[in-house]
């Protein structure tokens, strides 16, 4: 694939390159004749000074001319990024985005996207003083939406590729920069779907998935030859799928996952509706402005199992249908993430698939047969959570009384009234938490 982009080797006067590589922080050239070690390839490198809120970028818009890329970008186009990176303090995340401006964007002209079709990807770097490759794949054309409508870029800088190490004031070097056509013209902007999934493989690497300062990475498998989405302690996985979901529907989806350096990891999958209520009454959703309701699919202990790719299936629960009440739906999120893992655990995920209604779960999730199947313990029976006469939830595991330990009878014959739930106050969190697994709203304006 030939690159397109002009002095992306940064082989040329410090003008020129400077000219090509803009940035809100300090950029310098460096020369291979006084640092040999911080150029990769050729004569130069360019070095991005550190910075909590820096970011630097290419114009990339289609009215861009030869002297900046050799080939106009169109909505539509599939193209790969390809870049040399050195960072000098070790255990960094480089990340790589779309910026988009247009005069038709309300308020703020260079807003993002809803849908996090701007992201491109997130990779953390361990080590300092290595350079490290990086590629992704991205498709233009949702990162020039704004509330649905195609806004393309009109002028060279209205259409940016961003670099930065968010969050962070670690410098980086940047060398051997290439970016080429995969594909053109393609009257489709999406990256798939499956289920409520945008870019559920990952094919089209970070693109729709929210970021954060803690949000997982991406990183090429070697057994898979792709790239997958790796976790550390405490990072999560999130995307908006309001675009996608549809209310009232059940979902179970599966997806294929390898844990490393801890014998077990609690992965929790969470999924959140955020709703704008005008009706306070009992016929209302909840008695408060804004309701929050949270679905659960999978909170479970997930083993190691040699440390090969294994296959999870989640819980399947049903989406809250948001269009039986009186107010706007504000949004609805997904979110992975894990609780307890030591400080060196780590677990990668390779993409999610949704799954039928008529999915019939194996007699075992072990690879080797077994004589005590492990899923056959209980039947395959749940509880319905019902309030204001709508369900709310379901629930794949049975009631215990606290006082006596007596486990409630679950075959499918008994009914049982909750009485009393918990109404839990929200906060603001990237991390969705309740304390209980049935259901429960809470009255936060974030």
């Amino acid at each position: 694939m030939d690159n397109i982009l002009v002095l992306g080797d940064m082989e040329g006067t410090r003008n020129q390159v400077l000219a090509q590589w803009l940035g809100t922080c300090t950029r310098t050239l460096v020369q291979k004749t006084e640092h040999p070690h911080l150029v990769y390839n050729g004569t130069s490198s360019l070095k991005f000074l550190g910075g909590r809120t820096c970011f630097f970028y290419r114009p990339i818009a289609p009215s861009c001319n030869t002297t900046r890329i050799t080939q106009p970008i169109q909505a539509g186009d599939t193209i790969h990024i390809s870049l040399k990176v050195r960072v000098e303090n070790a255990n960094q995340v480089f990340q790589m985005y779309t910026g988009h401006y247009h005069l038709n964007k309300g308020s703020l002209k260079w807003s993002l996207p809803a849908d996090d079709s701007h992201m491109i990807s997130r990779t953390l770097l361990p080590n300092n003083d290595e350079w490290v490759t990086i590629e992704a794949v991205h498709k233009v054309g949702d990162d020039w939406k704004y509330k649905g409508t195609l806004l393309p870029p009109v002028k060279c800088d209205d259409f940016h590729l961003r670099f930065r190490i968010p969050d962070s004031s670690a410098s980086f070097f940047v060398d051997d920069v290439r970016l080429s056509k995969i594909s053109s013209g393609s009257s489709d902007y999406g990256t798939g779907l499956s289920g409520f999934f945008a870019n559920p493989d990952f094919e089209y690497s970070y693109q729709n998935w929210m970021y954060s300062s803690n949000a997982a990475t991406l990183r090429k498998d070697p057994d898979l030859n792709r790239e997958v989405m790796v976790f550390k302690p405490g990072n999560i996985l999130s995307q908006n799928i309001l675009k996608n979901v549809i209310p009232g529907k059940s979902y179970r989806f599966k997806f294929m996952t390898k844990i490393t350096n801890v014998d077990s990891v609690e992965m929790v999958i969470s999924i959140r509706v955020k709703f704008k209520n005008k009706d306070l009454t009992i016929n209302g959703p909840c008695n408060k402005a804004i309701c929050n309701f949270y679905m659960h699919p999978l909170r479970r202990n997930i083993l190691h199992r040699g440390g090969d790719w294994q296959e999870v299936v989640t819980d399947q629960v049903m989406i809250s249908n948001w269009t039986q009440w009186n107010g706007t739906i504000d949004f609805v999120s997904f979110q992975m993430t894990n609780k307890g893992m030591n400080s060196i655990g780590e677990y990668s995920v390779a993409g999610f698939e949704e799954l039928a209604g008529d999915y019939t779960f194996a007699p075992s999730v072990s690879f080797a047969p077994s004589s005590s199947p492990t899923n056959l313990v209980e039947d395959n029976v749940a509880y319905i959570v019902k309030y204001a006469g709508e369900v709310r939830t379901v629930i794949n595991y049975p009631f215990q009384i606290d006082s006596t330990g007596e486990v409630l009878a679950m075959d499918g014959n008994a009914e049982y009234q909750l009485c009393d739930v918990d109404e839990v106050e929200g906060r603001k969190s990237e991390v969705f938490e309740d304390s209980i697994d049935t259901f429960f709203f809470s009255s936060d304006a974030s």
